[in-house]
């Protein structure tokens, strides 16, 4: 389990973490989402030990974060978002000095990664493109088989066959029963791979839920047909709803009441047909956010 309490990291300038608080159950693959700066880098970083809080509590499989690092890296596989490598080096070469950082023999679990990248490891690291370098981390973050994995834009500088394999691969982990904590700006990722979610913005936590309950918080959109364009002015002007459109009769409009509320509203109106619109988990996620969340 990971476990985050009362968790403070500040940089000043409102940049940081704020009085965080959550956890990732065992075998649990948890999604940490928000924009570019909303703090997703700096929990994995404590997390792994690189940078302390100024205030509160985290552990990973009941060890401390600063005090027990060195345990938690045992069983720990950390994706960040940036990573330096040695370029001489080859794919090979590198996997071979971080087997000899984890007191390991076989190098099978990163090479079959590998593989399934179909990435060529005999290459000079100098040589790869940004794709090849994030497909060599994503097998060196999972060389040594770790229960735990930290996940940090895991599918940046990925294009979509590769991103594909990443899905596969970290659906496999999870099924293995890995605890997984994927941060990312892409919600079609989180969508497809975690059991929950929380929505980090500005270092503090805006809705934590599984997907299916975030969803049925946000708001309902509806596109309304009613028996003439006057009809639909004049609920324009009476309800109290958000019209994001209007066309002659139609209209689509949205609502974060319960959708009784909006039912008994119509039930005074002429209206020829009603259409629920699904919104996409960007959509939703922008609701909740207050902002523009895209892929």
């Amino acid at each position: 389990m990971i476990r985050i309490k009362n968790l403070t990291k500040d940089y000043g300038a409102n940049r940081g973490v704020f009085d965080l608080s959550f956890e990732v159950q065992d075998a649990e693959t948890f999604g940490l989402l928000g924009l570019r700066g909303a703090g997703k880098t700096t929990v994995l970083q404590i997390l792994m030990g690189f940078s302390e809080a100024s205030s509160g509590r985290c552990t990973v499989h009941a060890k401390n974060c600063w005090k027990q690092t060195v345990g938690i890296k045992c069983f720990t596989g950390y994706l960040p978002q940036k990573i330096s490598f040695p370029e001489n080096m080859t794919g090979l070469t590198f996997f071979q000095f971080l087997a000899g950082m984890h007191g390991l023999k076989s190098l099978e679990k990163a090479i079959r990664t590998a593989e399934h990248f179909e990435l060529d490891t005999s290459k000079k690291i100098r040589k790869m493109n940004p794709e090849e370098k994030k497909e060599l981390a994503v097998s060196a973050a999972l060389l040594h088989d770790p229960q735990v994995l930290l996940l940090d834009e895991p599918d940046m500088d990925l294009g979509a066959n590769a991103q594909v394999r990443l899905m596969e691969l970290i659906l496999q982990e999870k099924s293995r029963g890995k605890t997984i904590l994927l941060c990312t700006e892409r919600f079609s990722t989180a969508e497809r791979m975690c059991d929950r979610i929380g929505i980090l913005k500005r270092g503090s936590l805006v809705n934590l839920d599984n997907v299916s309950a975030i969803r049925r918080a946000c708001r309902k959109v509806f596109c309304i047909s009613f028996r003439d364009e006057q009809e639909a002015i004049r609920f324009v002007r009476q309800e109290n709803f958000e019209v994001l459109s209007k066309n002659g009769a139609q209209l689509s409009v949205a609502f974060s009441e319960e959708v009784q509320t909006f039912i008994e509203a119509l039930s005074r109106y002429h209206v020829l047909t009603l259409e629920n619109i699904p919104q996409t988990l960007d959509e939703t996620f922008s609701c909740l956010y207050g902002g523009d969340f895209r892929d």
